[in-house]
């Protein structure tokens, strides 16, 4: 275990890290930077873990992004769903939106499993809990990496012409992490008290899905046009996409205010565990 010991200042302060802003923020830095060993060993347990006795391997991590375009695919060529024809062929259209669906998805719900993952070490050990958040998004990025790999290929097996803006493609990559991490890392003081959270996260994953155009383009009209314009993971997906392809509608003014406003949820929801794991350890130890 990495040897990981806070300073006799931090210990021995009785002021509370809530009313010594400057101090909260050395003691965040301090220990991201003490996690970083830490932080890798994680990493490479939990990727070797998620593989070792696969058969397919990496394979599954598009898997099932491959599994929904054909559903819908098939689904909308037979004519039992009616879905507005896209500017690219619609295979494509729901495969690259998938894909980047799982990204968002799979940070949304990496910050509270990460935690609930190690509630005992948390109880027992002594170690800069940042560890436990890096290694969990080091697993996301490494997943996101093979699905942009994925993408690439099927773009250059596609009618679909390479375009200059698929060199920002990676930001909505990385701010669809970003939105992800942020909204799951405020949830984490409560999901680690409550199984239930991580349950109805699960849930309301799979109906935030049908509110996202993953499988439809964005409609202009009607109550789901407004639930969508209001769903924050459109702008990104909906800007992605169309950087990618060439084609489609750019929302990069509520892309840039989404992807900021992420990073502050991110921040504030680090300060909030922060100040609460304490307490939180207590509360599970007993």
């Amino acid at each position: 275990m990495h040897n990981y010991k806070k300073s006799s200042e931090q210990i021995n302060s009785s002021e509370p890290l809530i009313k010594s802003p400057l101090k909260l923020l050395k003691e965040i830095k301090d220990d991201f930077i003490a996690s970083r060993e830490l932080s890798w060993r994680l990493f490479h347990r939990n990727i070797s873990a998620q593989y070792r006795h696969s058969l397919l391997g990496f394979i599954w991590i598009f898997v099932p992004a491959l599994v929904t375009a054909g559903i819908w695919t098939l689904l909308k060529s037979s004519n039992i769903i009616n879905i507005a024809e896209p500017e690219i062929p619609y295979p494509v259209f729901v495969l690259i939106g998938t894909l980047l669906w799982k990204c968002f998805a799979e940070s949304l719900s990496t910050p509270i499993n990460s935690f609930l993952g190690a509630k005992n070490m948390l109880a027992k050990i002594d170690f800069p809990r940042e560890a436990l958040l890096i290694s969990g998004l080091g697993s996301v990025l490494f997943n996101s990496i093979i699905r942009f790999i994925i993408i690439v290929i099927v773009m250059a097996f596609s009618p679909i012409s390479f375009s200059s803006s698929i060199l920002l493609f990676p930001l909505a990559i990385f701010a669809l992490i970003l939105l992800g991490t942020s909204i799951g890392t405020l949830l984490v003081p409560v999901g680690v008290l409550y199984h239930d959270v991580s349950r109805v996260l699960g849930f309301a994953v799979q109906f935030w899905f049908y509110l996202t155009p993953i499988v439809y383009p964005k409609p202009f009209n009607g109550f789901v046009a407004k639930l969508t314009e209001l769903n924050p993971v459109t702008p990104i997906l909906t800007t992605g996409r169309a950087w990618l392809t060439g084609t489609g509608e750019l929302m990069t003014v509520q892309f840039g205010l989404i992807a900021f406003a992420s990073l502050l949820i991110f921040f504030s929801g680090w300060v909030i565990i922060k100040l609460t794991l304490p307490h939180l350890i207590e509360r599970i130890s007993n």
